[in-house]
C-alpha cells in the first residue's frame, strides 16, 4: 500500500523511467539504488498471495465450516477461471492464489485508509464511539460478536460508518476520466476528451449538504426516531467513484468495514495514546498527500472492553490463527 501510495504523488517517479538502460546497471550504480526499493517491494507482493492462501489451506484442514466454503469458492474459482479444460495442479494453485489475492487486496488501501479514519475519529470524537458501543450492547449483546445480519437494527453503526467516509475522504479527488463528447457544466465548456478528477472531497464537505462540515457528527444521517435518514445523501455513492470507474467491489469493502468497525467497537474502547509523561497527545486530524489517502497520525490506545469481550476476542483468534495472537 504504500508502494502505491509513493509512486501515485506526482514527482515521486524513478530515474529508471526517464533513463531505461538503467535497469542493466548493479544495484551500486548511480542512479540504480531503485533495485533495492523494487526486490523489497516484490518480496512483499509475494508475501501478500502466499501466506493468506497457506493460512487458508490449513484452516480448511481445521475448521469445518471453513472447510466447506473454502472448497466451494476454490471450485468456483477454478471452474470460472478454467472451464472443462485440464491444467497442471501447480497451475491450478497459482490461478487461485492470484485471484483471490487481486480480489482481496485491490481495495485493502481504500478499506484501511477508512479504518484508520475510523480509529482517529474514535480517539477525537469519544461520545460517538460511546453512542455506537451502547447500541451494539443493547442489538447484540455481551455473549457474541456483531455479525453482518445485525446490520438493519445498527443504524448508529451505519451513520458513524457514513461519516467516516464523508469526514475525511481516502480518495479526495477520485479517479480520471475522461468525457466522451463535448460539455457544458455551469458556465464552463468542457471539450471531448478532457480529463475529469471528481473533487470528492468537496462534494463531502459542501455545508448545504452537510452543515458543520468539520465535525465528526453521525447524527447528520439520523432521523429524530434514530432510524437512518434517507434524505441526507450516503456519502459511499460519491465516496467509491462514478460511471464505469466506480469501485467493482465497493458492496464487499462496505461489508468488511461494518463487521470490521462494528466488531471492534464491540469489543475495545478507543482512547488517545499517551505520551512518555503520560499524557495524552493530542492529534490534529490531517489527511497524507496522495492518490488513496489516510490519516496522517492516528495513534491511540486500544484495550478490551472488559473481560468478556476480551474472551470473545481470544476465541476468534483461535479459530482463525489456531492460537497465536
Amino acid at each position: 500500500m504504500d508502494a502505491f501510495r509513493f509512486t501515485s504523488i506526482p514527482g515521486s517517479t524513478f530515474l529508471i523511467e526517464n533513463v531505461p538502460f538503467l535497469r542493466y546497471m548493479p544495484p551500486w550504480f548511480p542512479g540504480a539504488g531503485f533495485q533495492a526499493t523494487f526486490e523489497t517491494w516484490r518480496a512483499a507482493s509475494e508475501r501478500m498471495v502466499e501466506q493468506p492462501y497457506v493460512r487458508a489451506k490449513a484452516n480448511m484442514v481445521r475448521l469445518p465450516s471453513t472447510r466447506v466454503f473454502l472448497r466451494n469458492s476454490y471450485d468456483t474459482i477454478v471452474g470460472a477461471a478454467l472451464g472443462s479444460g485440464g491444467l497442471p495442479a501447480e497451475e491450478r494453485e497459482m490461478i487461485v492464489k492470484n485471484v483471490a489475492c487481486v480480489t482481496y487486496v485491490a481495495g485493502v488501501d481504500t478499506t484501511l485508509g477508512t479504518l484508520y479514519t475510523f480509529f482517529l475519529a474514535s480517539n477525537l470524537f469519544p461520545e460517538a464511539q460511546k453512542k455506537a458501543q451502547a447500541e451494539l450492547y443493547a442489538v447484540v449483546g455481551p455473549n457474541r460478536l456483531p455479525d453482518y445480519p445485525d446490520r438493519d437494527r445498527l443504524p448508529y453503526v451505519n451513520a458513524l460508518i457514513r461519516e467516516c467516509h464523508r469526514w475525511l475522504p481516502i480518495g479526495p479527488l477520485s479517479l480520471p476520466h475522461a468525457t466522451l463528447e463535448d460539455d457544458e457544466y455551469d458556465g464552463y465548456f468542457i471539450p471531448a476528451g478532457a480529463a475529469v478528477l471528481p473533487n470528492i472531497w468537496s462534494m463531502l464537505h459542501d455545508p448545504a449538504e452537510y452543515p458543520e462540515r468539520e465535525t465528526f457528527r453521525p447524527e447528520r444521517f439520523l432521523n429524530a426516531d434514530g432510524s437512518l435518514n434517507s434524505d441526507v445523501r450516503d456519502p459511499a455513492t460519491v465516496a467509491f467513484g462514478f460511471g464505469r470507474r466506480i469501485c467493482p467491489g465497493r458492496h464487499f469493502a462496505e461489508r468488511t468495514l461494518f463487521l470490521n468497525i462494528a466488531r471492534v467497537l464491540h469489543t475495545f474502547d478507543i482512547t488517545p495514546a499517551l505520551d512518555d509523561r503520560g499524557q495524552p497527545i493530542v492529534i490534529e486530524p490531517r489527511m497524507k498527500n496522495a492518490l488513496v489517502s489516510g490519516p496522517v497520525d492516528c495513534r491511540c490506545t486500544i484495550k478490551p472492553r472488559s473481560a468478556r469481550a476480551e474472551a470473545l476476542i481470544r476465541e476468534v483468534s483461535s479459530d482463525l490463527f489456531g492460537g497465536r495472537p
